[in-house]
């Protein structure tokens, strides 16, 4: 089995921004729009959950932190299972943790249906994306912005989801990465040439708005994670079914 190489995460490669030419009805067959929790009302959760689906959301993503892997410290399987019985949407789990292979139980037990962990994070990758899918949850790998694309690409096989990062991660509203979307292309191109029944989707998270949703869904991405740009600054529980709206249509619009 593959086992993760050694790269060096202090600047990102060279890459070029090739020409964007996706379809249209490609983008809108494919748009799996993930609203996420982090930018949420958190002493309200549940109810925001509820609030989250009713607008129109396809997914619920929920960040977890653990202070290490990154500074920030959010929640983790408790909420999850907390949070559980406000919807019916897919629990998409991205935790940015040092060891995740120590949530993998939990996490299932909790209720969640998909699970991604940072390349970054991993002493293995193959032996944790094993460990997850046996728990009956979907398998993702992250990469943060440093991390290039051709580290996760003996993986392929063995992904249900890859998320690149489109922000420095850990952090709520940091400013968007535009220069992620060579890795993006790499990653889409890759994707596109493997079988039709082993294709991983292809997430992003970070910065996604109505002025960025556009160049990513061009880009390759099939989902979209979104905080902010669903829930707004403030947030506006009224305004979160024409937000989803927007961004959806946005994603459909040539740039």
């Amino acid at each position: 089995m593959p086992t993760t190489k050694t790269f060096l995460y202090f600047s990102n490669p060279p890459a070029t921004k090739k020409k964007l030419k996706r379809k249209i009805c490609d983008i809108i067959n494919t748009m799996i729009l993930s609203v996420t929790t982090l930018s949420a009302d958190f002493a309200n959760l549940g109810q925001e959950v509820t609030n989250i689906t009713q607008a129109g959301a396809d997914w619920i993503h929920m960040d977890c932190f653990d202070g290490h892997f990154v500074p920030t410290l959010t929640f983790g399987p408790d909420m999850i299972k907390a949070l559980r019985p406000y919807t019916d949407l897919p629990f998409d789990i991205h935790y940015m943790a040092k060891n995740p292979e120590q949530y993998v139980e939990a996490t299932a037990n909790a209720g969640a249906n998909r699970m991604t962990v940072h390349f970054e994070a991993c002493a293995n990758p193959s032996k944790i994306l094993d460990q997850i899918r046996a728990s009956g949850m979907a398998a993702g790998l992250a990469l943060m912005v440093n991390t290039p694309a051709e580290a996760i690409k003996p993986f392929l096989s063995q992904l249900d989801q890859i998320l690149v990062m489109t922000v420095r991660g850990g952090f709520g509203g940091d400013p968007f990465r535009e220069d992620m979307v060579p890795k993006i292309q790499q990653l889409r191109e890759w994707i596109d040439a493997m079988p039709t029944d082993k294709k991983p989707l292809l997430a992003v998270d970070g910065g996604v708005s109505e002025k960025t949703i556009g160049l990513l869904a061009q880009a390759g991405a099939d989902v979209f994670c979104s905080g902010s740009g669903v829930l707004g600054k403030p947030r506006d529980p009224s305004k979160y079914a024409v937000n989803i709206q927007n961004l959806r249509k946005k994603a459909a619009s040539p740039i």
